[in-house]
């Protein structure tokens, strides 16, 4: 039986945890069918958790390559290049996403906090060239504040009971 155009023996093995023998069931499955395209997802999600960021890579850009009209692949493109701190590139990806679907919202917000954290950098950088520019300082601190919230304590009720 296959559901979503995965093979029920690779979701019971993904499920399991096999991951490396999921990958291969998946390789045999697309000699049989190249363009299923969820499987090749799914490909790059196991080799993620399998801790291969260069396979998954690679898969991801064999899909841009036999999907270019898809812009998921561009999106996960850069969430793993920003992992690797690799903000400008994962600007590129996300500016590609949206030139295949400028209403993908997901891309849209990943873009927002890649220019924040550009933005962030540049100020950082511009503050210890210039010291005296203490605005430069500010905002790199600002926008710190913005990508790392710090959590306010919640004002619980006492979980200690008064005594009359």
């Amino acid at each position: 039986m296959v559901k979503n155009a995965i093979p029920t023996h690779i979701e019971k093995l993904t499920k399991e945890r096999k991951f490396a023998d999921a990958i291969k069931a998946i390789n045999a499955a697309l000699m049989k069918s190249p363009r299923n395209v969820q499987l090749r997802f799914l490909k790059a999600r196991l080799q993620i958790e399998l801790r291969d960021p260069v396979s998954a890579k690679n898969t991801w850009i064999e899909i841009t390559q036999q999907f270019p009209e898809l812009p998921e692949p561009y999106n996960n493109l850069a969430a793993l290049s920003a992992n690797q701190g690799k903000w400008i590139e994962a600007r590129d990806y996300l500016e590609l996403a949206l030139k295949l679907r400028p209403d993908y919202v997901t891309a849209q917000g990943n873009l927002a906090e890649v220019y924040l954290r550009l933005s962030e950098m540049n100020y950082q950088s511009a503050s210890k060239l210039q010291p005296n520019q203490r605005e430069y300082g500010l905002r790199a601190k600002a926008i710190k504040e913005i990508l790392n919230p710090v959590a306010k304590p919640i004002n619980k009720p006492s979980s200690v009971t008064p005594k009359p």
